[in-house]
């Protein structure tokens, strides 16, 4: 096997490692900053920073659950990769914000 080849794939693979750990550790501070915002921000506050919601759902408690989505798809000449995420919060009948949970999926797609 050519040595520029394994030089380069190697070089790929640690690129492609070290963006992943970026796009964690982005999730791992939007984790930390929820947890900071429990108990202190409201609805409104959210809705205000990212918009109307995808998807409002009312509690029992007269408290709301309210979802963002977003999906996406993006193609290079290798493969696909389905990219997306879903924020969902969880609110009091005071409007306070009670919960939170997170997904997401996917990888940011890197052209070289």
């Amino acid at each position: 096997m050519d040595s520029k080849f394994v030089f380069a794939w190697i070089v790929l693979l640690i690129i492609s490692l070290s963006l992943t750990g970026c796009y964690s550790t982005r999730w791992e501070k939007f984790d930390e900053q929820m947890k900071s915002e429990v108990g202190v921000k409201n609805r409104d506050y959210y809705i205000v920073k990212w918009g109307p919601p995808n998807k409002r759902t009312a509690l029992d408690d007269s408290g709301e659950v309210l979802t963002w989505e977003w999906h996406g798809y993006a193609a290079d000449q290798y493969q696909g990769h389905s990219q997306g995420w879903k924020k969902t919060l969880v609110f009091g009948q005071d409007g306070v914000l009670k919960n939170f949970n997170w997904e997401y999926w996917g990888m940011p797609v890197v052209a070289f």
